[in-house]
């Protein structure tokens, strides 16, 4: 079956952080996009969630746990989202060469976008003749949003839902949002 919602390789720094993960997560739910990972994503997520609970008073026992159960509920409320192998570009180069396994998942899943908060490590310029397009975590929910404005109340509710689960508390949604940069999905949102 052939979607015509986009399809986007979500890196690992968008994984590990909370709020991007809950928004981007909120999204596919609703359908608004299928989200791409490889197994080696996945593996730098798991390695980089502990990292957000530096100032936590959590032990690095239950910061591990907490990224296992990150890990296992993306594979199994995505699991056509896994994809097991990469397709590999020849000679490609980036800024980081760690970084190319992602370009080679989105090329390999004809995924249209790879969603970033390192930018700089994702030249436009050297995506475009493989139709990717780098974008931050903001400006693609924003987009996914676009023309779906009807879903607004059901990803808040998702939102604030998951809020409850992560951070035992009913925190302004809007505000963690903007506290994170997700500024432009906190606007709509509210």
């Amino acid at each position: 079956m052939i979607s015509d919602k986009p399809i986007a390789v979500l890196d690992a720094c968008v994984l590990a952080g909370t709020m991007r993960r809950l928004v981007l997560m909120a999204l596919a739910e609703e359908g608004l996009f299928r989200p791409i990972f490889s197994y080696r994503i996945l593996e730098e997520a798991r390695r980089a969630i502990p990292k957000t609970y530096k100032n936590s008073a959590f032990s690095q026992a239950e910061k591990l746990e907490r990224a296992d159960r990150v890990i296992a509920e993306l594979q199994k409320l995505f699991p056509a989202g896994l994809v097991s192998s990469s397709q590999t570009i020849e000679e490609f180069k980036l800024p980081d060469p760690d970084d190319v396994h992602v370009v080679e998942t989105a090329f390999g899943a004809s995924a249209q976008y790879i969603v970033t908060e390192n930018l700089k490590d994702f030249p436009k310029k050297r995506l475009k003749p493989y139709n990717i397009e780098p974008i931050s975590a903001d400006a693609f929910a924003v987009s996914c949003l676009s023309g779906n404005e009807d879903c607004l109340p059901l990803i808040n509710d998702r939102l604030k839902r998951a809020f409850v689960s992560e951070f035992a508390d009913e925190t302004n949604v809007q505000e963690r949002l903007r506290k994170v940069g997700l500024k432009k999905v906190a606007t709509l949102l509210a």
